[in-house]
């Protein structure tokens, strides 16, 4: 009966060793545009799938927005008639705003290249309201960024900020002639670049000041990294990374680059660059400097998945998608490329729901993928974990038997030493088991808010707690755990996110770039001691992260 525990030992060591299953992605539908590229990123709703029409447009052809559902079937599509050239401004969707200017619910917001910016009603396409902007040979063609209640859009000459709930113009600012240059939204107000150049900030009062001048076009959203706007000055040939200080309005050289860059993406301290050829990150402290470069080629937008993995299309004839890992302080991993039949050049970056993948392309077509655990290879004996197996066995017996017979010193250490490294062997399952049994640590009550939106009952509402200021939205009833409400509900907030995987399972590390002490989260006023993604939501849940304080 002795030999009992050793056979089960090897049997485990063996277990242990067993291949596990890989997954990838396998296409499972796809939908083509009538006319015109996908050129900007697909949104969603959680239900359907946004995506809008660019090009240049002959005879009765027109720039539209067409939803879909999941199985890529046209639930509703609108065209704009009057439409010049360059649609190319990203949608954006809005699950509800709330504030002085009026509440609203969800709300799909297009800026077209004959000037107009509208609010769509998502479930239908039915038009909420319109208004019109400046043009000048175009009109809207970057980014809008929102700005709580309202939302902010770069015209062809200046800078607007409008009320979501009513289309109630907030001011107008007149800037530079811009291209693609889309706002950024900070406490003090917003900056914008143009054509030649400058960097315009517009204060909350719709003043309007250069605060920098570049040799070159901007033409993406400046970075906020920490005191720092990042950004990516592009010229004839080539292109430069500076940082712009905003306390000392003092400009930063950081370094050369290829032509045609990417939109950059911000990231947890710092920001990923692309251009057609390389990918760079940039981090920021006190200073901005080049953390990590690798050879690469893209000119569109960039994403990261589930995992941290940067995606991005290769604008090239033959096309794809790159997907890299990148590390906690930027730096480049594995690289790896995805390759489907109706490749083409690309600079619409992935849309991730759950486990599927939806990839645009200049072709007008958007591809479905979905997750797929292929099954693992065939176990293969292993005679080396039979011999560890056996001679881990054979030590414990001879230790047994040293303790019994002759010195019981140096056998109860030796049965020591070899308990501890099987302890450290099973410590991932013993924590996790741990976790699941472990009672929950009562931290502050974090209860329904009467003033909240009624429309936010029936589902999760998250709560993103800073030093000075706090980040709420809520309605969410789709996400099933923490970590699936987290992702849903920072990017529509805004904010940026720093998750790192674990042995215990994923932990988040950072919102925007601040980390402090950690982060903790609560669930219903409850401290749960699980990793985000072990933290089931089985009901409509508060929950409420902050910055955990020094011990």
């Amino acid at each position: 009966m002795r030999r009992h525990p050793f056979a089960l030992l090897g049997l485990l060591l063996l277990v242990g060793a067993a291949p596990l299953a890989s997954a990838g992605w396998t296409a499972s539908w796809s939908f083509a545009l009538d006319d015109g590229y996908i050129t900007t990123t697909p949104q969603t709703d959680g239900t359907n799938i946004f995506l809008r029409s660019s090009g240049f447009w002959v005879d009765e052809a027109r720039p539209e927005v067409v939803a879909l559902n999941g199985q890529g079937e046209v639930q509703w599509r609108v065209d704009n008639p009057n439409a010049t050239q360059h649609d190319m401004s990203p949608l954006l969707h809005i699950k509800r705003t709330s504030g002085d200017c009026g509440n609203s619910g969800p709300s799909l917001l297009v800026g077209w290249s004959d000037g107009r910016l509208e609010r769509l009603d998502p479930s239908n396409g039915t038009s909420l309201w319109s208004i019109t902007t400046e043009v000048d040979v175009w009109g809207i063609t970057g980014s809008i960024a929102k700005d709580g209640d309202h939302v902010v859009v770069s015209t062809r000459t200046g800078l607007l900020r409008v009320c979501v709930a009513t289309g109630e113009v907030n001011f107008s600012a007149s800037t530079g002639l811009g291209w693609r240059n889309g706002p950024t939204v900070t406490e003090e107000g917003f900056w914008q670049g143009d054509e030649a150049g400058r960097l315009w900030h517009v204060d909350r009062n719709g003043s309007a000041t250069v605060r920098a001048n570049f040799s070159g076009y901007l033409r993406h959203p400046p970075v906020v990294a920490g005191d720092h706007l990042l950004l990516h000055v592009q010229h004839a040939a080539n292109s430069t990374l500076m940082a712009f200080n905003r306390t000392s309005n003092s400009t930063a050289f950081i370094a050369s680059s290829g032509p045609s860059p990417a939109l950059p993406l911000r990231v947890s301290g710092g920001a990923l660059f692309g251009d057609s050829n390389h990918l760079t990150s940039v981090r920021c402290e006190a200073t901005c400097w080049l953390e990590d470069r690798m050879n690469a080629t893209t000119n569109g937008a960039m994403k990261r998945d589930r995992s941290g993995a940067l995606w991005f299309p290769i604008n090239t004839p033959e096309g794809g998608w790159t997907s890299v890992d990148v590390s906690s302080n930027l730096t480049f991993g594995t690289q790896s490329t995805l390759l489907t039949s109706v490749d083409t050049y690309g600079t619409a970056a992935p849309l991730f729901i759950g486990e599927r993948m939806y990839l645009g392309n200049d072709a007008g077509v958007l591809l479905a993928h979905e997750v797929y655990y292929a099954d693992p290879p065939p176990f293969v004996y292993d005679p080396a974990a039979a011999v560890g197996g056996a001679i881990l066995a054979g030590v414990m017996v001879g230790l047994a038997v040293l303790v019994r017979r002759t010195s019981t010193l140096w056998g109860w250490r030796g049965l020591s030493a070899v308990a501890l490294v099987l302890a450290l062997m099973m410590l991932p399952d013993a924590v996790r088991e741990w976790n699941a049994e472990a009672p929950v640590v009562q931290g502050p009550v974090t209860a329904w808010n009467e003033t909240w939106p009624q429309a936010w009952r029936d589902g999760h509402v998250l709560i993103v707690e800073f030093e000075d200021r706090t980040l709420m939205e809520g309605g969410y009833a789709g996400p099933t755990t923490v970590e699936a409400l987290t992702r849903q509900g920072a990017g529509d907030m805004g904010l940026s996110f720093e998750i790192q995987d674990t042995v215990l399972g994923p932990y988040l590390t950072a919102f925007d770039g601040q980390e402090g002490y950690g982060w903790e989260y609560f669930v219903n006023g409850e401290r749960v001691p699980l990793s985000i993604a072990d933290a089931e939501l089985n009901e409509p849940s508060i929950v409420h992260w902050r910055l955990a304080s020094a011990r």
